[in-house]
């Protein structure tokens, strides 16, 4: 097809994707991850800058690592503060870039320009995939498939003429697809399904050629997963995975794998969280498995005669397979967010069939109606992300009394500036629901403990105790409230118990330093935030506090040195840039 009508199709692409997801636009923050990944955490809002470049590449951002994802919404920050309409519309052309990239892939792999179109159109405008662009915290999806689509391209370049350059190219759109989401670990094997269909290298090449090949790239691929596992479990994102048995999570993943597929065809019902039932009951296991082996079969019995069908079945089987729950991360079943990518596997299936098994009218027709589906189901799937207590009502909708709801809906109830009362009595409710769940007695006891009711506090935390006797974060909780009741020594043991059963603890760390500041231990308390900083090199507020214990211990310019690192990593921290300010001009220094 000529170029003009290339141009065409990209330009409807881009005009109706955007169109589709208008409404976006007039959508807020949610108090789901959103202040994790923005309005609460510093390094981030307060925008580029040299200190949040390096905490980027350095340190974890929401229970992952992906400084490419950081960085972007550092950008953000800078060009637009935390108005979140801009940040929405990024996510919306990114979208639309990949849509529009999608199309230019699959159209110069297979030459299929119609085909393409239609497997570009399905991806941008699936229901599906409503969350990955209309939530913020989601800009990893977008951003990172911006990536792993550009890197196809380049790879289908160096095919076409092998050099250094152009493998180099390759290399470099892993780089930044891995650097963006962890989840694109699976990019290069997306290569070797390339090689076998559509561009056939197989079996001209032998297999463990087209390996060698994609060496570096696995070796890319392996290293981020190593990565990825020790910050999700040192986070504590692979806890309640830790209470699944293999054969839970097994289960677990080849009814997810029917599900996904199931909700190609029907994507309702939306929402952020679908929850874990631990144990599938057999019958649905079995038949997920069916659905599964004998999709499969069918696949490999066909690879000679559509060999689009074996290869849209392993996309989507294969890019499903960091998510599916086998290393489980977080208390969900499944994830609508997940589908962003797997689903060009399905589409592609869709569109080779209809093209082969259907007359043109028919094939015309169902398109329209399918596109038009999509369509209006995008556009009823956006508002509910338009606030934080809208999307927490539209999830109990969906998933009803869970405990997750009620957590969720704590958090909304802060972020709004809700009375401490409605939060509370949402505390209350989720341990109605969940009494084995430790998170709802612990931030009752934090709000009795700032309301003064240290009583009310000790008891919330003596629940906490008793469903996690010997978790570090429990005996943190404990030592902050005997701090508070002017425990000391009760306040010191805890916290070095918190220190032994996790020794990188910075929080334990500065708990230890306030006990010993307030019984002037300032040598104790230099120690125990110089150990701070060293197991959190961004911790601002520990570098602070290191700098006011070393001016008490008479080293006003290794003060002064700790007060100006302090406010690099938080300018905008004014008790930190007071004390920078006095202490220079003590020093005779003067202000830069």
């Amino acid at each position: 097809m000529s170029r003009p009508h290339i141009i065409r199709i990209l330009a409807a692409l881009s005009v109706i994707t955007s169109a589709v997801f208008w409404r976006a636009g007039a959508c807020g923050f949610v108090g789901y991850d959103d202040p994790a990944y923005i309005t609460h955490q510093p390094m981030v809002n307060q925008g580029l800058r040299s200190a949040a470049v390096a905490w980027a590449f350095t340190a974890v951002h929401g229970a992952n690592w992906h400084p490419l994802t950081s960085l972007s919404h550092m950008l953000d920050c800078t060009l637009f503060e935390l108005a979140p309409g801009p940040m929405h519309w990024v996510n919306v052309l990114l979208h639309s870039l990949n849509a529009a990239l999608v199309f230019l892939v699959w159209q110069r792999l297979t030459g299929g320009t119609w085909s393409a179109a239609g497997v570009a159109a399905l991806f941008a405008w699936h229901p599906l995939h409503v969350e990955s662009v209309v939530w913020i915290s989601e800009r990893k999806d977008v951003l990172s498939t911006a990536y792993w689509l550009a890197t196809l391209l380049a790879y289908a370049r160096w095919v076409e003429r092998p050099t250094r350059g152009r493998y180099a190219l390759v290399v470099l759109g892993t780089a930044l697809a891995l650097l963006s989401k962890p989840m694109t670990v699976t990019l290069p094997f997306t290569l070797l399904l390339l090689d076998f269909w559509p561009l056939r290298r197989w079996p001209v090449r032998s297999w463990s050629s087209l390996w060698r090949e994609k060496l570096p790239l696995l070796a890319l691929a392996m290293a981020v997963s190593v990565v990825t596992f020790r910050v999700q479990r040192a986070d504590g994102a692979t806890d309640f995975g830790a209470a699944l048995t293999f054969p839970m999570r097994v289960a677990n993943a080849v009814v997810s794998v029917a599900r996904y597929l199931a909700r190609t065809f029907w994507p309702e019902p939306l929402s952020p969280f679908h929850p874990h039932p631990g144990w599938w009951p057999w019958a649905i296991v079995l038949g997920a498995a069916a659905v599964v082996a004998a999709t499969s079969w069918l696949a490999w019995r066909e690879r000679h005669r559509r060999p689009w069908l074996l290869f849209g079945w392993a996309w989507f089987l294969g890019t499903l397979v960091p998510v599916l729950g086998l290393v489980q991360v977080g208390a969900q079943s499944i994830a609508d967010r997940y589908t962003y990518v797997p689903l060009l596997g399905i589409f592609t299936i869709l569109v080779w069939a209809g093209a082969e098994f259907l007359a043109r009218p028919l094939r015309i027709a169902a398109a329209g109606v399918v596109l038009l589906a999509c369509i209006a189901g995008t556009v009823r799937a956006i508002p509910p992300w338009q606030d934080p207590l809208t999307l927490v009502e539209h999830m109990r909708a969906v998933i009803g009394e869970h405990f997750v709801v009620y957590r969720e809906l704590g958090t909304a109830l802060q972020i709004t500036g809700r009375p401490q009362e409605e939060i509370d009595a949402a505390y209350r409710r989720g341990a109605e629901i969940a009494p084995d769940y430790a998170y709802f007695p612990n931030e009752l006891a934090v709000s009795a403990g700032r309301a003064g009711r240290l009583d009310e506090a000790r008891a919330h935390l003596e629940k906490v105790r008793g469903l996690l006797p010997d978790h570090p974060d429990a005996h943190l909780s404990f030592a902050g409230l005997e701090l508070a009741s002017g425990n000391s020594e009760a306040a010191i043991h805890h916290a070095r118990r918190a220190l032994e059963l996790r020794p990188q603890n910075a929080a334990a760390q500065r708990l230890l330093a306030q006990v010993f500041v307030r019984d002037r231990r300032f040598p104790e308390a230099r120690d125990a935030l110089l150990a701070a900083v060293w197991a959190d090199r961004w911790d601002w507020v520990a570098v602070n506090e290191l700098g006011v214990v070393q001016n008490h211990l008479g080293r006003p310019s290794e003060a002064l040195a700790s007060f100006e690192r302090a406010a690099w990593i938080n300018p905008r921290d004014p008790g930190i840039i007071t004390n920078v300010q006095t202490l220079r001009a003590r020093l005779g220094r003067g202000n830069p």
